[in-house]
């Protein structure tokens, strides 16, 4: 059996501060290397120190899964799941990003 390599690139965006909200802290992620026929989970921690509402999005390969919850109040906490199969094998982008207050 063939055991293929994917690595994903994961960009985290953390949006601006404005006068009227509180910047969201997102939890780093680096590149993630998986073999295909492999899972990978990862945590995703998106804080607002005011305490004010976050809401996560991603763009993701599909073989890539935000859980819920992606919406909280103070902070979000939940998983990235990456499980390849062997047609996935290559190098992706991905993208997962906070927003609190309407700051985008």
């Amino acid at each position: 059996m063939h055991l293929g390599l994917l690595v994903l690139s994961l960009l985290l965006l953390t949006p601006f501060a404005t006068a009227h909200a509180q910047s969201p802290a997102l939890s780093p992620i680096g590149d993630v290397t998986v073999n295909a026929g492999n899972t990978v989970t990862l945590n995703v921690v998106a804080i607002n120190e005011a305490g004010g509402e976050v809401t996560l999005s991603s763009s993701l390969p599909l073989f890539a899964e935000l859980s819920s919850p992606r919406i909280g109040i103070g902070q979000v906490v939940t998983t990235l799941t990456i499980t390849p199969g062997d047609i996935d094998v290559g190098n992706y982008t991905a993208a997962v990003s906070a927003v609190s207050g309407g700051v985008s």
